[in-house]
C-alpha cells in the first residue's frame, strides 16, 4: 500500500532527514494537526486502524477517535505540555469507525514557526492493542487469583535460587499474621516456626535442591496472636535452560480440616465401639449392595468375618429363607437402596450361616446418605428370634389343643366350626364333621381315676385298629 505524502514535512521540520520521515510513514501511524488540533494530514497506517477514510479524518479533530475511556484530566494533562511546546507520550485508547477499541503508544511533539509560536503538531503511534489485551487478560488472571486464593486461603511463595530472595502473595503475609510492608528473608520466614518445624522445611528443601523433588507437608505454627494453627506447605522446583532457578509453592492454613478430620476419626472410632458393643448384628454395604463391615454379632450369626466377606454381594452372607418353605426371600437391602427408605420383612425368615446353623431372624435396612441427600449405602439390623419364635408357636399351640389328647380343644374346635360354616354360606362349599362317642368312658374315670382312664384312652386307638 502507497504510504500518503505529509505535505510542507520539510518546511515544518526541516532538520529531519527525509529518509527517516519515510521510515516513520511506512512503520507508524502518523498524523499532522494545526495548532488548534484539527487534523491536517493522516497517513495510509492512521486510516487503516481508525477506519475512516483520510477525506472523512482531514478537517476534523480527534474527538473523531475519542474513546471516552480516559478522564477528563488525562487530555488536560496532554494539551498542556503541548501546548507549551513540550513533547508528550502516553498510551491511549481510541476508537474506530465500526465502535472497536483500540490502543496506541503516542509521541506528540509541537513544531514551531520561526518566531517561535506553535503552528502544528505531529503525532507518531504505534500499535498497541494486542500488548494491552495480553496485560488485560494478565491483570484479570492475578485478580481472580488473588481472589481464590483469598476465598481458599490459599497463598503463594516464590524463592529466587540465585538471589535467595522470597517473596510471598498477600494470603501468605495473611496466613503468618505479618504487615505486607515487610519483606522477610528466607532466614526471618523460617524463624516463624517451631523449631520442629523449621527442621521439617528445612530438610524438605535441602532434599528438593539435590534432586529436584517437590514436597506437601503439614507443619504446626503459633500465629502472632497465639492460636495454634497447622499449615499446609507444598513446594515445588522450576528449571530453566536446565538450571534450578527457583522454588515455589503454596502454603494452607488446614487448622479446620485438621479439626474435623480429628473429630471424624473420634465420631468414627466411637461409633465403631458402639457397633462392636451391642446385642444386635449390623452390617453396612456400599450403594451396589455390597458388603462393607460386619459386628462381631453378625459374624458370629452369618459365619462370615468381616475382612472376609467385605466386596462381596450381601445376598452371599445375609443369606435368608423361609421359615416354612426354605425357598429364598428377598433382600431387605435391595429393596431399601432402590426405594431409599427404611424396609422391614414382613414374612418370618429364617438366616443360614455359612456353617449351616439356622436362626429366626427379624431385621430392617435404613439408608445411607451424604450430605447432599444421595444414598451411599444401607445398614442391615437384625436379631437372633429363634427361641423367641419357639416360645410364641408352643404357647399358641398350648392356646387351641388339649394338653392331654394334642386334639383341638374345644374353642379353637369352635372357631374352626365357625368358619367353616361361614365359607360354606359364602361359597356355597360343603364339608363333613365326624363325631365320636366313647360309651360309658366317664364311669371309667368316675370309678378308677383319670389315671386310669388316660391309660385306656392311650390303648383305644390299638383296640380300635385291631
Amino acid at each position: 500500500m502507497p504510504h500518503s505524502p505529509l505535505p510542507n514535512t520539510v518546511v515544518l521540520v526541516p532538520e529531519v532527514p527525509s529518509a527517516l520521515l519515510d521510515v516513520i510513514r511506512t512503520h507508524f501511524i502518523v498524523s499532522i494537526t494545526d495548532a488548534q488540533g484539527v487534523i491536517v494530514e493522516a497517513n495510509d497506517a492512521f486510516c487503516a486502524i481508525s477506519q475512516f477514510s483520510r477525506e472523512e479524518l482531514i478537517g476534523s479533530n480527534h474527538r473523531v477517535i475519542n474513546s471516552r475511556q480516559h478522564p477528563r484530566e488525562f487530555f488536560d494533562t496532554m494539551w498542556r505540555h503541548i501546548s507549551q511546546g513540550e513533547s508528550w507520550r502516553g498510551d491511549i485508547c481510541n476508537r474506530a469507525k465500526d465502535g472497536t477499541l483500540y490502543w496506541v503508544d503516542s509521541v506528540i511533539a509541537p513544531f514551531k514557526a520561526a518566531d517561535g509560536h506553535i503552528t502544528h503538531y505531529l503525532s507518531i503511534r504505534s500499535d498497541i492493542t494486542q500488548r494491552k489485551r495480553q496485560e488485560e487478560a494478565l491483570r484479570k488472571s492475578e485478580q481472580l487469583l488473588r481472589r481464590t486464593g483469598s476465598l481458599a486461603e490459599v497463598g503463594g511463595w516464590e524463592l529466587d535460587v540465585a538471589s535467595r530472595r522470597l517473596t510471598w502473595s498477600a494470603q501468605t503475609y495473611a496466613i503468618h499474621g505479618m504487615p505486607t510492608d515487610v519483606a522477610p528473608t528466607l532466614e526471618e520466614a523460617l524463624a516463624l516456626y517451631p523449631t520442629a518445624s523449621r527442621a521439617r522445611v528445612r530438610v524438605a528443601m535441602d532434599k528438593a535442591m539435590r534432586t529436584g523433588e517437590g514436597w506437601d507437608i503439614e507443619l504446626p505454627f503459633n500465629h502472632p496472636d497465639g492460636r495454634p494453627l497447622w499449615l499446609r506447605l507444598v513446594g515445588a522446583v522450576e528449571v530453566e535452560a536446565g538450571c534450578m532457578v527457583r522454588l515455589h509453592g503454596a502454603i494452607q492454613d488446614v487448622t479446620m480440616l485438621r479439626d474435623m478430620s480429628v473429630r471424624m476419626a473420634q465420631e468414627h472410632e466411637l461409633l465403631r465401639v458402639t457397633l462392636r458393643s451391642i446385642g444386635d448384628a449390623v452390617i453396612t454395604t456400599d450403594a451396589r449392595g455390597h458388603v462393607n463391615w460386619l459386628n462381631p454379632v453378625a459374624e458370629c450369626m452369618t459365619g462370615w468375618l468381616s475382612e472376609d466377606a467385605k466386596g462381596l454381594p450381601l445376598k452371599r452372607v445375609f443369606y435368608i429363607v423361609n421359615e416354612h418353605t426354605r425357598q429364598p426371600v428377598p433382600n431387605p437391602v435391595a429393596d431399601c437402596l432402590k426405594r431409599g427408605e427404611v424396609v422391614s420383612l414382613a414374612d418370618q425368615p429364617v438366616l443360614i450361616s455359612r456353617n449351616g446353623m439356622v436362626y429366626g431372624v427379624e431385621d430392617s435396612a435404613a439408608p445411607i446418605r451424604g450430605e447432599g441427600g444421595q444414598v451411599l449405602g444401607a445398614v442391615l439390623v437384625f436379631r437372633d428370634v429363634t427361641e423367641q419364635r419357639r416360645l410364641s408357636s408352643e404357647m399358641r399351640y398350648r392356646a387351641t389343643h388339649d394338653t392331654l389328647t394334642g386334639l383341638l380343644n374345644r374353642g379353637e374346635f369352635e372357631s374352626r366350626l365357625s368358619h367353616l360354616l361361614k365359607r360354606a354360606r359364602e361359597q356355597h362349599s360343603e364339608h363333613a364333621v365326624l363325631f365320636i362317642d366313647l360309651d360309658q368312658f366317664k364311669i371309667v374315670n368316675d370309678a378308677c381315676g383319670h389315671m386310669v382312664g388316660d391309660k385306656l384312652f392311650d390303648l383305644a386307638p390299638v383296640r380300635r385298629s385291631a
